[in-house]
């Protein structure tokens, strides 16, 4: 077996142990897909004021939709290092919307960056991708943040994470890259990466009703405080786990402290 068949066979190991420990989360997964859909059909349905509409805004939402898939995909083969990195462009991908609806001209500098770079990294970098119109715009900016310094960079921190230093005898040492998650690194990733996807997905929902005269937001439609009231205790035990996994489930998937 090559070392990338015998990498395959671990990975589809992985997700059977998944299935296995883990079918309820796999729903969820579906649910989240249905909340995706039904986000689409606000942006086919949705009109303005105005008579608008705003379906350039729906491959946006069609990029966090398939790095959500692509991401889970990765939960569910304990890779959660790999997982955080795919979700990022998805999740700057709603903070945009928030930018394009808070001013138009915020759409001609993200059309034009390589035209005026300064101009765009100023209102595309850190706070300023905050907005307005997106509700919880500083958590979810926040939650990128996080995502960029704990899973995009191999700092000090990344890179003592993923290795293990095991003393043979007096004079050898084995060192380790770790392809697979340990279990409380994992299960803090499942709970944080769902809770803010579907509060992304709330976010974007109340946007779009307050843009949208014909389309009303029912409250916890997209199932935030029944995941909340379900989940909370497993999310303040897997927070307790270490301050890194504390990180992860406050910091990224931005469930209350």
């Amino acid at each position: 077996m090559s070392a990338f068949e015998e990498y395959r066979k671990s990975v589809e190991e992985s997700r059977a142990w998944f299935l296995r420990q883990h079918g309820a989360v796999v729903k969820s997964f579906d649910l989240l897909n249905s909340g995706f859909n039904e986000l689409g059909r606000c942006l086919q349905l949705g009109i303005t004021a105005q008579n608008k509409s705003h379906v350039s805004l729906a491959p946006l939402l069609m990029i966090c939709q398939r790095q959500s898939f692509l991401a889970l995909e990765s939960l569910s083969t304990q890779q959660a290092y790999q997982a955080w990195v795919l979700i990022r462009p998805g999740i700057e991908s709603v903070l945009v919307m928030g930018k394009w609806m808070d001013d138009r001209k915020n759409h001609d500098i993200w059309a034009n960056r390589h035209q005026n770079l300064q101009e765009y990294v100023k209102e595309y970098s850190g706070k300023s991708l905050r907005s307005s119109a997106l509700p919880n715009s500083g958590a979810i900016q926040r939650s990128l943040k996080s995502i960029n310094d704990n899973f995009t960079h191999p700092n000090s921190d990344y890179y003592f994470r993923h290795v293990k230093l095991k003393e043979m005898d007096a004079e050898n040492y084995t060192l380790s890259l770790l392809y697979f998650d340990d279990e409380n690194f994992h299960w803090a990733s499942v709970l944080a990466m769902i809770h803010l996807l579907i509060v992304t997905q709330d976010s974007l929902a109340r946007m779009f009703s307050g843009i949208f005269t014909n389309l009303e937001h029912k409250p916890d439609q997209y199932g935030l405080g029944q995941f909340e009231s379900i989940h909370a205790e497993s999310a303040r035990n897997a927070a307790k786990a270490d301050a890194f996994c504390a990180r992860i489930i406050h910091d990224i998937g931005v469930w209350p402290r």
